[in-house]
């Protein structure tokens, strides 16, 4: 497969990639132990059966959503399903996120093949790796860094308190043609979600924002 980012990609909520390597273990640089969000991942991003989230998509003006559709168990864990394929897990280390489409070595959702959305406690200055590696010597790097844990964020519709930003740098390296680098900017809300969405990919950038959440 020859690997490339996508806008199709970027639209959902928390974006959709797979590989076949294991996840690197975070890293703890420049970590602020006094501006620290306490809290499980799953709070910053709850993923009950019937939670949605309804999204102004600024880039193409349409109105984007997300549900949380249902639930299966795959190896002693319980993999909630968004928007039909995309399966999402969360434990008291970290949110993860796999995708069939993506996956060429397992048909099951499994944790060493999805990537790591957010971490628990996240801390201004907290970092991780994710390293991809694909066929035909492909290859995405995904450097995630907390960049804020308190801000304040003014959306069309709503104002948020005590935010946090979590800001991700992309390299896609295909063989034989320059990189790709793109800048996944997200902002989580606890007990709410993913509230912003800012991809910058090739010139163009792709904004989201919350409209809407709830359970259905």
């Amino acid at each position: 497969m020859k690997l490339r980012i996508s806008f199709l990609w970027m639209l959902l909520v928390v974006g959709v990639f797979i590989s076949c390597e294991p996840n690197e273990e975070p890293g703890d640089n420049n970590v602020n132990a006094e501006q620290v969000v306490e809290g499980s991942p799953c709070e910053f991003l709850p993923i009950e059966v019937g939670n949605f989230w309804v999204y102004d998509n600024l880039f193409f003006n349409t109105i984007d959503s997300a549900k949380v559709t249902g639930e299966e168990m795959f190896d002693g864990k319980t993999w909630k399903i968004l928007n039909g394929n995309t399966y999402v897990y969360c434990d008291e280390n970290a949110h993860y996120q796999w995708e069939e489409d993506f996956d060429e070595d397992s048909f099951e959702p499994n944790v060493e093949a999805a990537f790591r959305i957010l971490l628990k406690d996240p801390a201004l200055g907290q970092s991780w790796v994710d390293l991809y590696e694909f066929e035909f010597g492909s290859r995405l790097t995904m450097n995630y860094e907390v960049v804020a844990v308190d801000a304040t964020l003014q959306l069309s519709e709503s104002s948020y308190d005590n935010v946090v930003q979590v800001e991700g740098n992309f390299i896609t390296e295909n063989p034989g043609e320059p990189d790709i680098h793109t800048k996944v900017t997200r902002w989580f809300v606890k007990n709410v979600g993913v509230i912003k969405t800012e991809v910058i990919n090739e010139g163009d950038t792709l904004i989201t924002e919350l409209l809407d959440h709830g359970t259905l």
